[in-house]
């Protein structure tokens, strides 16, 4: 009897765990006995055929011990999701040309395009599953109102391009009048947890269930479906508006989606939420058409025949010979172990969100002007106000330099010269952050010393930053002139360290301001929109919102959140 493993690499994308789980439980139903394997590739035996989803990021992933070896790859199918054209879709179609079972795509167009390659490949589209449907559009309550509430007007869930930054922001006065939810993933590296720019899970079907139009936006020029999206939004009640596209059948435009071209996706979405009535019998149609034309299991059936072939023309013995070497361009092991160091610094800091990857600021900047109205914007989503519109940002003049070397720096960021910067590496710098002349910041040869300035900041000259601990600065923090923050030396005093836990990183929330030659000492941290009076030495915790000043530093004051003004008094009731 035909037994199918899928094969993931660990810190694979969650969509691609999600497609194995959904087709593992689609086998399942059919009678065909199916797994999931995150520890390589199980040991062969009569009837087990692997099933690798995406080829190319299990190569570029998986550790040498979990790759396969030559007998195995060839019961392995392939199982490919990438637009051809990309360098994803060329490491699949690498492999593919090697000694492989079989080749799945679930795009047409993929398909089109290994078969000009001279690769047989089968069509497996996505469709209707259970294991998606979190919200039924045909289920009602019993007094005929649908089960769900749906109070997100647009949503738009994919990874950033450049080319979908350019729609969202010239689409942005429209999208800021409605109730809209941008999800911009980052795309520098795979998205295996969740993040602030990437949901899985609950949370990523509850705002499906919540929602009731979907964007569906092209990463790029080839009119490509993004059938998984497409999929698990009309699953979900979701009514989609997509940019003209092939590949949609069995789906009918202007029937279960609407279609349009890149400059008009807004106003046509916009129809359709002004006509619930419409927008909901177009959802369900959309997921009755799906269910009833286009389920998972037939895809699975598909798998499961193709496997049962490739099954019968091998043979397990050899199956465990050596194992195979990938071809070099079939991986993103490179880009991935970047990343991963990058995400083990970010990770050592847990008390706020690590910043999002390479260009991921001047990504969600794109889409300008959505925070105008705070009314629509619900609280889960606070992550993208705040953005700014990097068109008005002007470019360095002669005496502002881009700094080379330091672990990041963000688009629209400088430094005014003359600066000095000690162990660049160790240095994150966020977007559009402006740095006043004779900065010098660093951290010590010993120690886990690191700096992180977040989005937006403005610090003033003379800023001096010494540390052999970690200093993180969060977004939009404003500090003055002649401001200094210091360990170093701090291990020989030990009423310096914290009686706690000897933590002696400095952090400052978003919003702070710190006053003209302020100096924080070791250990402490600054609450969010908390104000440090000039001249004066933090040697203690700055509650959120308060108002401190002297040597030692004292709450004097606190900001009303309702007022909007700094009134004296204990922090107790501030808002």
């Amino acid at each position: 009897m035909t037994e199918v493993c899928f094969v993931l690499a660990p810190g694979q994308n969650h969509f691609f765990v999600e497609v194995a789980e959904a087709m593992r439980s689609e086998l399942e139903w059919l009678g065909v006995p199916a797994e999931v394997s995150r520890e390589g590739f199980p040991p062969p035996r009569d009837g087990l055929v692997y099933v690798l989803v995406p080829p190319h990021e299990f190569a570029g992933l998986a550790p040498p011990g979990h790759w396969p070896t030559n007998g195995q790859l060839r019961r392995t199918l392939l199982y490919c999701f990438e637009q051809p054209g990309t360098k994803f879709f060329d490491g699949d179609l690498d492999l593919a040309r090697g000694a492989v079972g079989a080749v799945l795509d679930v795009n047409e167009l993929g398909v089109e395009e290994f078969r000009r390659n001279g690769v047989v490949a089968h069509h497996a589209p996505l469709g209707w599953t259970r294991a998606w449907t979190f919200a039924d559009p045909t289920e009602t309550g019993p007094e005929g109102d649908a089960r769900h509430t749906r109070d997100i007007d647009i949503l738009h869930m994919g990874g950033y391009s450049p080319r979908r930054g350019e729609v969202l922001s010239a689409a942005a006065d429209r999208l800021e009048r409605r109730r809209t939810a941008l999800v911009l993933g980052d795309d520098s590296a795979p998205n295996s947890i969740a993040g602030d720019n990437f949901v899985i899970g609950a949370e990523k079907w509850d705002l499906l269930a919540r929602s009731r139009v979907l964007l569906n936006i092209h990463s790029g020029e080839r009119p490509y479906f993004e059938w998984l999206r497409v999929a698990q939004a009309i699953c979900n009640g979701v009514f989609v508006v997509s940019e003209h596209s092939t590949g949609t059948e069995p789906l009918r435009t202007g029937t279960d989606f609407a279609a349009g071209a890149s400059d008009e996706l807004v106003a046509v979405a916009e129809a359709y939420l002004d006509d619930e009535e419409r927008r909901a019998a177009g959802a369900r149609a959309a997921f009755e058409r799906l269910r009833d034309g286009l389920p998972l299991t037939a895809s699975a059936q598909l798998l499961a025949d193709v496997a049962q072939e490739v099954g019968a023309r091998t043979s397990t013995v050899g199956a465990a010979d050596e194992r195979v070497s990938w071809p070099d361009n079939v991986g993103i092991r490179a880009e991935v172990e970047a990343a991963t160091a990058a995400a083990s610094l970010r990770n050592a800091f847990p008390w706020r969100t690590p910043p999002p990857g390479r260009d991921t600021f001047a990504r969600r900047a794109t889409a300008r002007r959505l925070t105008a109205r705070r009314d629509a914007v619900y609280p889960e989503f606070d992550w993208w106000r705040g953005w700014e519109d990097l068109d008005q940002i002007q470019s360095p003049a002669a005496v502002f330099a881009r700094p080379v070397g330091l672990a990041s720096l963000g688009r629209g960021s400088y430094f005014t010269e003359p600066y000095v910067i000690r162990s660049p590496d160790r240095v994150h710098v966020g977007h559009s952050v402006k740095v006043a002349e004779r900065a010098d910041i660093g951290t010590g040869d010993v120690g886990q010393g690191a700096i992180w300035i977040g989005d937006g900041c403005m610090i003033g000259a003379d800023f001096h930053v010494r540390c052999s601990h970690p200093v993180e600065i969060g977004d939009r923090v404003g500090i003055s002139a002649r401001v200094a923050i210091g360990d170093l030396g701090a291990e020989l005093h030990p009423e310096l360290m914290r009686a706690e836990d000897g933590d002696l990183a400095v952090r400052i929330h978003a919003g702070a301001i710190i006053g003209i030659g302020a100096i924080l000492m070791p250990g402490v941290t600054i609450g969010e929109r908390a104000a440090v009076g000039a001249g004066s030495v933090v040697v203690a915790d700055v509650p959120a919102r308060a108002v401190v000043f002297g040597n030692p530093a004292r709450v004097v004051g606190r900001w009303d959140g309702v007022t909007g003004r700094w009134v004296p008094g204990a922090v107790a009731s501030a808002r």
